[in-house]
């Protein structure tokens, strides 16, 4: 599956940048420490691994939640309806 392969990318990133923090933070040169650090902090930076699918799932499901929402615990279709609108 496309998602699978996405996270298995974004792990192996992930370790890639940490292996290389790995091995400079063990010298000696005041600047390989330096950039050990940056690098943790950029891998520590990096967005949670979500596929664009699962953000427009979030976005899609956060429209529903906005302020003066025509989508109501017990009107739920018109909600629906109103985003679908929205694609069209």
């Amino acid at each position: 599956m496309l998602e699978d392969r996405i996270e298995e990318r974004q792990t192996y990133n992930r370790k890639a940048w940490q292996t290389a923090a790995k091995d400079l933070v063990q010298s000696r040169d005041p600047y390989d420490q330096e950039l050990a650090k940056r690098i943790v902090a950029f891998v520590s930076s990096m967005p949670p691994m979500k596929a664009e699918r699962h953000e427009l799932q979030e976005k899609v499901a956060g429209a529903g939640r906005l302020p003066g929402s025509a989508q109501t615990h017990q009107g739920g279709e018109k909600g629906r309806a109103q985003i679908v609108e929205m694609d069209s």
